[in-house]
């Protein structure tokens, strides 16, 4: 995802010559080749976030002491990409997601899908 992210950014060209003939860099028609891949692949909107669902007040401001795990994930996750932080300190990271509240966030949100779950279902009987 990232490199089709960065590598098919059309716009880093400014469109001065067609974005097809070697996409953006030397070699970088791989980047075609591993987008035409996924579009073979099924996919059933799984893991997308319904669209209904909406925290409470109360769990809102539960979830707004986690915000930290947004910057350290931003400050950190590009570094694995790009080499910059060795994967051997994969655990650690995770370990800091952890420590920061990275577990007690996702539970605020399993709350809010389960009552909206609940709510589906009710609606549905």
């Amino acid at each position: 995802f990232l490199k089709s992210t960065f590598a098919a950014n059309f716009l880093s060209e400014h469109i001065h010559h067609l974005v097809d003939s070697n996409y953006m860099y030397p070699g970088g028609d791989i980047t075609l080749q591993d987008i035409e891949y996924f579009y073979d692949i099924p996919y059933d909107g799984a893991y997308e976030w319904p669209q209904g669902i909406q925290l409470t007040t109360e769990q809102s401001q539960r979830f707004a002491s986690y915000q930290d795990i947004s910057t350290y994930m931003m400050e950190n996750i590009l570094l694995f990409v790009n080499g910059e932080k060795p994967m051997s300190e994969w655990d650690a990271y995770v370990n800091g997601l952890i420590e920061i509240g990275l577990l007690e966030a996702e539970a605020i949100y399993q709350e809010a899908y389960d009552a909206y779950i609940a709510k589906v279902a009710a609606r549905n009987t």
